[in-house]
């Protein structure tokens, strides 16, 4: 296996040089960029596995080298920032980030959140694993809905759908757990493989919707194909269940379409 590559992008020239330190003591392949426009340049010419990035550059900040990451790579993306907001965390993870860190911070958090993120990331699928792969293994199907477990892909009408890591692990485990009711608790235990804490459940919520909100023209575009007499495509019913989970649909709709925050049922 390759040595994961990480890009550090932060102006303040002693945190990058600090964090790149500490991750190369781990064995990782560390660039490091100290403007927004080279770490720009660096995410299109280069590939990487995981990316840390400053909010608060002075020439192209965070959110817009966010951006540019999510529209053609999957890799996880850890956001830095002097500023404690809430708005903040909810706008970067609501871009496709996965985890956000408030400044100062302990160098050995930053190198163990890396880790996690990695350990996501290259169970998800390295960048070299060929996402056309086909009958690689065990597959869960139903309704036009197609998750290849084996090969990390998720397909709609047969048709290619672009997941980051949680993205694919939320969808995956809501997929297994059709039918049933699935407590915020249990899906942040068994996605993020970490204990719930009184700050987990906004990070749920905030990548739920955003889940929700990405799959919604795949959803629209299914949903428009079918006949009034068709069965509800899966994919609507997941998107369902993600936006039950957020509060956004009634008490009413939990039990249909399996997702709430209680305990779950026996």
């Amino acid at each position: 296996m390759d040595t994961p590559r990480i890009l550090v992008v932060d102006d303040e020239k002693t945190i990058t040089d600090l964090v790149g330190i500490y991750l190369r003591n781990e064995g990782y392949d560390v660039t490091l960029a100290y403007t927004g426009a080279d770490a720009a340049r660096l995410i299109l010419e280069q590939e990487f596995d995981l990316a840390v990035l400053d909010i608060m550059l002075p020439d192209v900040d965070g959110f817009e080298l966010l951006r540019t990451i999510r529209t053609e790579r999957t890799y996880p993306v850890i956001m830095l920032t002097a500023r404690d907001s809430q708005a903040d965390k909810i706008e970067g993870l609501s871009l496709g980030a996965d985890d956000y860190m408030v400044k100062p911070f302990r160098p050995l958090e930053l190198v163990a959140r890396c880790k996690a993120q990695l350990r996501r990331y290259t169970s998800y699928g390295t960048r070299e694993q060929s996402v056309a792969a086909e009958d690689a293994g065990p597959i869960i199907a139903f309704n036009g809905l197609s998750i290849n477990k084996d090969a990390r892909t998720v397909t709609v009408d047969e048709k290619p759908v672009r997941c980051t890591p949680l993205e694919y692990s939320i969808l995956l485990y809501l997929a297994e757990h059709r039918g049933c009711v699935v407590p915020v608790e249990e899906l942040f235990r068994a996605v993020w493989d970490e204990e719930f804490m009184a700050g987990s459940n906004n990070t749920v919520m905030v990548h739920i919707v955003t889940c929700a909100r990405n799959w919604a023209t795949t959803c629209r575009t299914r949903a428009s194909s079918r006949t009034s007499g068709d069965a509800l495509p899966a994919v609507v019913l997941l998107q369902a269940r993600l936006l039950v989970a957020a509060g956004l649909l009634g008490e009413q709709a939990r039990g249909l379409v399996g997702v709430g925050h209680g305990r779950r049922e026996q």
